[in-house]
């Protein structure tokens, strides 16, 4: 799967902070460090590619744990359009 950012989200950081607006219903969304460093590896993607990226950031993080733990954030990002999921298709 690919992931990438809606193209109904602006985003910006202000003082270390991470604040997505969702443009369709203007709602604002404060990232915390960790979800801003998820965001900001999103897009074009894949899930596996953000993973290896996270593990290296949270080494010490139990690998099973932290893919459970982003595949939860990049869904509830996706259930309030912040996110897209490109399924890809196999070729065969």
């Amino acid at each position: 799967m690919k992931i990438k950012h809606s193209p109904h989200v602006i985003w910006d950081v202000v003082d270390g902070e991470t604040t997505l607006c969702q443009t369709d219903s203007g709602e604002l969304f404060e990232l915390t460090e960790t979800g801003a460093l998820i965001w900001s590896v999103c897009h074009e993607n894949s899930f596996d590619a953000i993973i290896q990226h996270l593990q290296v950031a949270y080494s010490d993080v139990d690998p099973e744990r932290l893919t459970a733990d982003v595949e939860g954030f990049i869904k509830t990002l996706e259930g309030v359009s912040l996110l897209e999921i490109e399924q890809e298709l196999s070729h065969g």
